[in-house]
């Protein structure tokens, strides 16, 4: 399945997001959020449609080895990576976001998934701002001890 997911266009695309070069330059990793979201867009289109003609004539459920059914935690973590880093601009963070809100309509396992990873992105960032805030109170509290000692000077 994994072999079918990186041949497909997408796949090709979200291993991009890994690449050194990319990794390097805020505008290629906002130009391919912007990409991926597009085609995620479509894809929650596709599937839903797929849906729809299901409850209407009986249509046959989704092959295994469609692009959607293949995507992989891996997959899915490269952007809540470059989302909770900040690895992009304030507009790549939209479309990171899009492209992970499209996929998790796509099906459950993807909703779970997603959900799964963002509360992991969540509890990261939730981390590295508790240690801030924590260095940011201690720094005031120094400043504040010395500041009563150079009025006494």
């Amino acid at each position: 399945i994994l072999l079918h997911f990186l041949s497909c266009p997408m796949g090709q695309l979200m291993v991009l997001l890994d690449h050194p070069v990319i990794k390097n330059n805020q505008n290629l990793i906002d130009r391919l959020l912007r990409l991926l979201s597009s085609i995620a867009h479509a894809l929650a289109e596709q599937t839903s449609d797929k849906k729809e003609d299901k409850k209407n004539k009986n249509v046959e459920p989704l092959p295994e080895d469609c692009p959607e059914n293949s995507i992989e935690k891996q997959h899915l973590q490269l952007v809540t990576s470059i989302l909770t880093t900040g690895a992009c601009s304030e507009e790549g963070l939209e479309d990171g976001t899009s492209l992970l809100l499209q996929l998790s309509k796509v099906n459950s396992r993807l909703r779970d998934m997603t959900l799964s990873l963002m509360l992991s992105g969540l509890q990261s960032v939730a981390t590295d701002l508790q240690q801030q805030i924590k260095q940011l109170l201690d720094e005031t509290k120094r400043r504040a001890q010395k500041k009563p000692s150079e009025e006494a000077a």
